[in-house]
This record gives C-alpha cells, structure tokens and sequence, in this order.
C-alpha cells in the first residue's frame, strides 16, 4: 500500500480512481507523480497490514512501521513475514515486488531478491567495508532500502 501526500496545487491535476482499474490508474499516474517530485509518504507491506488491523495497531504511525513491528514477539517468522505461515493467507497476499538499492556517491546499485542479487549485494558490501578506512576512498555515505519495481523500465538496471 503505498500512502501519498499531495499539494493542494497537484491534487486537483490527478485523475478519479473511479476512471480506471487500480493497476491501470497507478501505471497511468505512476509516471506524472515522478516527474511531478512526488514520491510516497509511506510503503505499508500488505502482510504487515493485515497484523496491524489484527492487532489495532493504526497504519500510518511509527508502531506500523515493518522494523517496529518485525520486533513484536508476536509478529510470527520474522524470514517470512506475519502470515507466511497462516494457511488462508498463503497465495492470498501477493509478493512485495522490490529490490535492494544501494545509494553510494556514484549512483544507485539495485539488486535483485533472488540468489544472484543477494550474493552481488554481499560482494558490494564486503567490498566497501575492506576499503571503509582507506583515506583515497571516496565514499561519504551509503544508503540502503528496498525500491519497489512499479516503473518496468527499472528492471534492465537490476543486477547489471
């Protein structure tokens, strides 16, 4: 579930869900909010929220948050997500479609959650840390998140 946040000054430019099919409307829309600068206030996991109306825990605050609530002792495997293990959720709920991203100083490294990804991740990481005291290395800052692949275009740039 993604949550927007939009100016008054770009609302009333955004079209009516009611025009078109939830897939249809965000890929319609998707490209003008990039361009427009707008990007999600919030990303809720779809198994994190079903917990959090299971448990009353309101979406949109801190304690929704996935790193919160993946500490809750009662949030379930911690691998797999809350109800991987449910049986009337499992191929209920679809897979969170995202891949790893590295921001460093050059650019953006996005890699995908697959064997492959995981083990180019390491390397890049392993790489870092080796250099991390080196006075020549260039490197202020390393962000690391998930990115979810909403723009296909994105995909050519995975594990390349």
């Amino acid at each position: 579930m993604l949550h927007y946040r939009l100016p008054e000054s770009a609302a009333e430019n955004v079209p009516g869900l009611a025009e078109r099919p939830g897939r249809e409307y965000f890929a319609r829309v998707c490209p003008d909010l990039i361009r427009s600068g707008i990007v999600p206030e919030h990303i809720v996991r779809l198994r994190d929220a079903v917990y959090c109306r299971e448990t009353g825990i309101e979406l949109l605050t801190p304690e929704a948050g996935h790193t919160a609530l993946s500490r809750r002792s009662d949030y379930g495997d911690k691998q797999m997500g809350y109800g991987a293990c449910i049986p009337e959720l499992k191929g209920v709920l679809p897979d969170f479609r995202a891949c790893n991203a590295v921001e460093l100083s050059e650019g953006v490294l996005l890699f995908s959650p697959s064997a492959k990804g995981d083990k180019l991740l390491q390397c890049l990481m392993r790489e870092n840390a080796s250099v991390f005291f080196d006075p020549n290395m260039n490197q202020t800052a390393m962000k690391c998140g998930l990115l979810p692949l909403f723009d296909h275009s994105l995909r050519r740039f995975v594990d390349a």
